[in-house]
């Protein structure tokens, strides 16, 4: 008696998530329930982190919001560039993100710890490709956002 063995990874779940859904047969992304189509070009960085972290789509105000706290974290993760040891110094870009990012500490301020590590991989990329090509790294600019 012989039996077929399963090949590939075809109606292998691996999580479930709210995030996002995958139809590699329609060719369709969807982020949150939102065709990736409606959202590429229509939204904010800040904007898609807002609705992957919350769930929906910021309203203006809420926009304003992550907008500046997320350069507040940038601006945080390069004063902790001194203190990233040769995290930064690996070869590979992905082995040093992680080795840096891997150092980032909770504060225990949740969207403080947000903004701090979506900023971080921002700032420890640059700083990283910078650092390939033995340049220094250049310290990101706080945004001034207008308040109604």
């Amino acid at each position: 008696m012989s039996t077929a063995a399963a090949t590939g990874l075809e109606g292998v779940v691996v999580a479930e998530t709210e995030l996002s859904d995958v139809d590699g047969e329609r060719g369709r992304l969807i982020i949150r329930g939102y065709e990736i189509e409606d959202l590429v070009g229509h939204i904010s960085f800040e904007s898609a982190c807002a609705l992957l972290w919350s769930g929906h789509l910021p309203t203006e105000p809420e926009a304003d919001g992550w907008r500046a706290g997320i350069a507040h974290g940038r601006h945080d993760a390069f004063a902790l560039l001194p203190s990233l040891g040769r995290a930064l110094d690996l070869p590979d870009g992905m082995d040093a993100l992680r080795a840096a990012v891997g150092q980032l500490s909770a504060s225990g301020r949740a969207d403080h710890d947000v903004y701090l590590m979506i900023g971080a991989t921002a700032v420890f990329a640059a700083a990283w490709a910078r650092r390939q090509k033995h340049e220094p790294p250049v310290g990101p600019r706080l945004v001034a956002i207008p308040r109604s």
